[in-house]
């Protein structure tokens, strides 16, 4: 039974992952005088920023048998390259975040790879 719902919430989770996109990303990192204007949804926002990254960080590692630069950027550095590659695109904002973000950090950091499958024709 536990497993079962351990499954059930696997699985909710990853279908929801695709349900934020890149407007709802960059309402969530909205700040005021130094501080997210909604403290949850901007440490959920970099909770999730932090889980694309080391992803796709290791799936190079694993793919090339090399480190990616970008490992070493804090993650108020990549919130920030993130959040600009945002503002400069805002065309693409209906697009998943983790896809934008993959770009965004792809822009900065060569070796980073993104998911094109998602790119508007």
């Amino acid at each position: 039974m536990k497993k079962s719902v351990l499954a059930f919430a696997l699985t909710i989770f990853s279908l929801n992952v695709f349900a934020l996109t890149g407007n709802d990303f960059l309402n969530s990192i909205e700040r005021k005088n130094g501080s997210f204007v909604d403290s949850y949804k901007g440490f959920s926002a970099i909770g999730f920023l932090e889980g694309v990254t080391e992803r796709v960080i290791t799936s190079y590692r694993v793919q090339y048998r090399k480190d990616c630069p970008v490992g070493g950027v804090s993650n108020g550095q990549r919130l920030d390259i993130v959040k600009k590659y945002l503002e400069n695109h805002p065309d693409t904002l209906d697009l998943p975040a983790e896809v934008l973000i993959s770009k965004a950090m792809h822009n900065s950091f060569q070796c980073f790879t993104y998911l094109e499958k998602f790119e508007k024709p």
